[in-house]
């Protein structure tokens, strides 16, 4: 079966619903010497990626489908395995979100041509701001997961 707009579109949200909720929980459980900076980066990046996802949830009920509403449905649209749970340890986190933005920057990149192939010209824009953003958080989480030259 080949992917469909709105398939890829629910993959979109409920893969950005599974980074938001595991950047929370990094943001309420990390510990240690850098507790300070990872605090505020996981807070800074979890509040954008919640107010993406509305707009994203709005993007598809523009386009008549409904978005998913429970937590087995956002789980079940998920390309992501979920995180481990507590305790956390910061170098597995910081991959885990680096990879599970990579994950999403393509799939949102498969997406945007399927919304291309729909002359969904707003949705593209949309799409291509969203790629922009979890690029800059990836590399984000990168430059932070580096130890100081």
């Amino acid at each position: 079966m080949e992917p469909t707009l709105i398939h890829n579109l629910r993959q979109v949200l409920g893969t950005a619903f599974s980074i938001y909720l595991t950047t929370h929980g990094a943001h309420w459980n990390v510990e240690g010497r850098d507790f300070h900076q990872f605090h505020g980066l996981f807070k800074d990046q979890y509040e954008e990626i919640w107010e993406s996802i509305d707009s994203l949830a709005e993007q598809m009920r523009a386009l008549d489908t409904y978005a998913p509403q429970s937590m087995a449905a956002m789980l079940a649209c998920s390309q992501l395995v979920e995180a481990d749970e507590a305790p956390l340890i910061l170098p597995s986190t910081l991959a885990y979100l680096i990879a599970a933005h990579e994950t999403l920057v393509d799939l949102m990149t498969e997406t945007m041509a399927l919304a291309a192939d729909e002359n969904q010209q707003g949705l593209m824009n949309f799409i291509g701001g969203r790629i922009e953003a979890h690029q800059k958080h990836r590399w984000m989480l990168r430059a932070s997961s580096r130890p100081a030259a």
